[in-house]
């Protein structure tokens, strides 16, 4: 990582064929010329004077660099030197409670932290030193209902309102769910609220038969089912307690809701695909993309497993070959965009798009500002309580289902801790405002969010552990991101429609 100070805090980038420059306080990626790119490091210490002494071709080239790269400097505070500044303060109290004024855009319940499967890789199998264990408590009506009345009182400012059910196994307290549907189709209609009102879930899917089935068509739900991939694939992890695997009973209701409506599945469904260091990316490929009326239009998200859980990592290391596998699958997303291929149906069902789609996505519309920040105030991870809010079997509040129970935020009857979410977004920021993260030319674009928290803390270490990786990864996006530019401007158009989860 690149920590001289006198230079601006900006990333070159070369294809085979051009030359980049990403600056990091504007978030702007540009082509640029040759000199511009070897002199942006040093152009304003350099007196235009001094280079610019006989009129031949190479000197002119340099005089037109620089001024260019003044422009962009004088214009959007580009090219900097050194790094970020610190932030002036943390955020205030009045600030936590500005934040979440109109609530939280989702709730999410937990109805219960049981479950009929034992899958081994689950973050709560026990072997994640900082998530729960699978217990067998599940939420009290009560509780799910406060959950209701805090969530819909609090939410202002939108025509929908959002709310999610969660375990544990959710259609374990199926009961709960129905009355909590009720109960907020009735509250919003006792207080004289048009809202629509959105219900998800998310699922193994092996709980489902008919009667559910019509019943979450008729609720107009939107269902998360987890499917790792064919039979072999899938049953290695997704085991019941007995070690038998579901995937005949999940595939089977997969057909069968699709069977039942057509059009429901199409808008409602998305599959969870957890990847396993072990588990094949060929067979997974050839196994969705042979069911894509199920599997197809980028219905599956890929999802890669914790790093918490060594002893997992150990008895199931990375098969032969699946680096190879992994470059061929990269490669095919990439020439399909290149190609104009983003409208045929091959790509819309393809296993490469449902594998990379997101990361590009996250590249093609960053935010780019008209002016450079300077101090690093605005963070990529949402603030406590405002995108998610979910809610345990134990009625407390915490910022989302994938962070560790040891940042609750509140609970369902006294509502939000406007204390204990000020320390955490600040305890957070503060992490992310070390000296390594304010002269990093990847922080505008960093993944890194709250669910890095531990038991109460963020570890202090992760620029060590995770970043380089990061960093590579993000650097080898935005080559091949300008590289497809290069052979086919319009390659990336067919996202500027995609809604960014």
């Amino acid at each position: 990582m690149d920590t001289d100070m006198n230079k601006p805090l900006v990333k070159k980038i070369r294809t085979d064929s051009g030359f980049y420059l990403y600056d990091a306080r504007s978030n702007r990626l540009m082509r640029v010329t040759p000199e511009m790119f070897e002199l942006v490091d040093s152009f304003k210490e350099i007196l235009k004077e001094t280079i610019i002494s006989s009129n031949d071709r190479d000197n002119k080239a340099e005089k037109s660099a620089l001024d260019i790269l003044g422009e962009l400097s004088d214009k959007y505070g580009m090219f900097q030197a050194g790094p970020l500044k610190q932030r002036v303060a943390p955020m205030c109290h009045d600030c936590a409670i500005a934040q979440i004024g109109n609530g939280s855009e989702m709730l999410t319940i937990e109805t219960t932290d049981s479950c009929n499967m034992r899958c081994e890789y689950c973050i709560f199998s026990g072997g994640y030193r900082f998530f729960r264990s699978r217990g067998s408590h599940n939420i009290s009506i009560e509780a799910a209902k406060a959950a209701v009345d805090f969530y819909l009182s609090h939410r202002k400012g939108t025509d929908h309102v959002a709310i999610g059910f969660y375990g544990g196994e959710p259609l374990l307290n199926f009961d709960v769910i129905e009355k909590c549907c009720e109960y907020a189709r009735g509250l919003e209609k006792y207080n004289g609220r048009d809202r629509q009102l959105v219900f998800s879930m998310t699922t193994n899917g092996t709980l489902l038969d008919d009667g559910l089935i019509s019943w979450l068509i008729q609720q107009e739900f939107y269902l998360t089912l987890s499917c790792d991939g064919p039979a072999p694939i899938h049953d290695k992890h997704r085991v019941f307690p007995s070690g038998k695997g579901s995937f005949d009973m999940v595939f089977q209701n997969l057909q069968r809701i699709y069977k039942k409506d057509k059009q429901f599945y199409k808008n409602h469904i998305l599959i969870n695909c957890t990847l396993c260091p072990c588990s094949n990316l060929v067979e997974i490929r050839s196994f969705y993309e042979k069911y894509s009326h199920l599997f197809g239009d980028a219905k599956v998200r890929v999802g890669a497993l914790h790093e918490g859980n060594k002893d997992y990592f150990d008895r199931h290391p990375t098969y032969e070959g699946r680096e190879k596998d992994w470059d061929d699958l990269h490669a095919e997303y990439i020439n399909a965009l290149i190609n104009g291929k983003t409208s045929e149906e091959a790509f819309l069902n393809s296993f490469s798009r449902s594998y990379f789609e997101q990361e590009y996505l996250l590249v093609h519309r960053r935010n780019v500002s008209n002016k450079a920040e300077d101090p690093l105030l605005q963070l990529n991870s949402c603030f406590p309580g405002v995108r998610k809010v979910f809610v345990d079997v134990d009625g407390n509040l915490h910022m989302c289902e994938r962070v560790t129970h040891h940042f609750a935020i509140g609970d369902v009857w006294k509502g939000y801790d406007i204390e204990r979410i000020n320390k955490t977004f600040n305890d957070f920021a503060l992490t992310m405002d070390s000296d390594t993260c304010r002269n990093c030319w990847g922080v505008r674009l960093c993944p890194y969010c709250f669910t890095k928290g531990t038991d109460g803390e963020f570890p202090k270490d992760f620029q060590l552990v995770d970043c380089p990786n990061e960093l590579s990864w993000l650097e080898t996006r935005i080559t091949n991101y300008c590289a497809a530019l290069e052979k086919n401007p319009r390659a990336f158009d067919y996202m500027d429609n995609i809604k960014i989860s």
